[in-house]
C-alpha cells in the first residue's frame, strides 16, 4: 500500500511518505445536510465550471453571429494641413477636415448568415445540454458519496460502542482474575473479543476517512481544503 501511494503521488521510487501514527485525531462529525453539498457543486466543481464556461463561450459566439447580420454604421474623419498624402506641398497654407458616415445594410447573402446563426445556436444548445449533464453527474456523485459517508459514520459509532463495551468487559475480567474470582478462560475470551472490537473499529475508522475524502472529491473541493479537517459543507 505504501509503494502504491508513492507511485500515485509521483514520489521517487523507494520514498517513505510520512503518515500519521493514528487516525483518531480527526473527530468523526456528521457531514451535514445533503442540500448544502449539492449547492456547493455549482460553486466549486471543476467539471461544472468548465461546462459553464463552454456555455458562456457558445452564447458569446451566437451573439456575435447575430450581430454580424445587423446593419452597421461607421464614422470616419480626416484632417489635412498644407496638402494631401503622397502629393507635393501646396504653395498656399490650407487646412482641410473631412467627416463621413457609412451605413452598411446586408440585404442578401444567400442565406449563409441564417445558416451560420442556426449552427451557433445548435452549438449553444449542445453546450447547455453538456452543462446539465455535468451538473446531474456531479450531483449524483455527491449524493452517493454523502450516503456512503453517513453509512460509514453510523458503522464507526457502532464500532466505538462495541469497543467500549469490549474494553470494559476485558478490564472487569482482568480485575476478577487478579482477585482470584475469575479463571484464565474468561480473561482470554474477553481479551479476544476486545481485540476483535479494536480491529472492527480500525476498519470502520478507515471507511469513514475514505468516505469523507470521496465526498470532498465528489464536491470538487478536495484540492482546496485541508484534508485533515472534519467533513463540512464548503461555503
Amino acid at each position: 500500500a505504501q509503494a502504491e501511494l508513492v507511485h500515485t503521488i509521483g514520489l521517487p521510487a523507494g520514498s517513505e511518505p510520512a503518515l500519521p501514527d493514528t487516525l483518531d485525531a480527526l473527530p468523526a462529525t456528521d457531514p451535514g445536510d445533503l442540500a448544502l453539498w449539492l449547492g456547493s457543486v455549482a460553486r466549486h466543481h471543476p467539471a461544472v465550471a468548465a461546462a459553464q464556461a463552454q456555455v458562456e463561450a457558445a452564447r458569446a459566439r451566437t451573439e456575435a453571429t447575430r450581430a454580424e447580420g445587423m446593419p452597421t454604421l461607421d464614422f470616419n474623419g480626416s484632417w489635412y494641413s498644407n496638402g494631401y498624402p503622397n502629393q507635393g506641398l501646396s504653395t498656399m497654407r490650407t487646412q482641410v477636415a473631412t467627416m463621413g458616415l457609412t451605413l452598411s445594410i446586408p440585404l442578401f447573402e444567400g442565406w449563409s448568415r441564417s445558416y451560420k446563426l442556426k449552427g451557433a445556436q445548435a452549438q449553444l444548445a449542445q453546450a447547455e445540454a453538456g452543462l446539465q449533464q455535468a451538473q446531474d453527474q456531479a450531483a449524483l456523485d455527491v449524493a452517493k458519496a454523502h450516503a456512503s459517508t453517513l453509512a460509514a459514520l453510523a458503522g464507526l459509532r457502532h464500532a466505538e460502542a462495541l469497543l467500549d463495551a469490549a474494553r470494559a468487559a476485558h478490564q472487569s475480567a482482568g480485575r476478577r482474575y487478579e482477585r482470584g474470582v475469575g479463571d484464565i478462560a474468561e480473561l482470554l475470551n474477553t481479551q479476544g473479543a476486545y481485540n476483535e472490537a479494536r480491529q472492527e473499529h480500525l476498519r470502520t475508522l478507515a471507511e469513514w476517512h475514505v468516505g469523507r475524502l470521496v465526498l470532498l472529491a465528489a464536491a470538487g473541493v478536495l484540492g482546496t481544503l485541508d484534508a485533515r479537517q472534519a467533513v463540512a459543507p464548503p461555503r
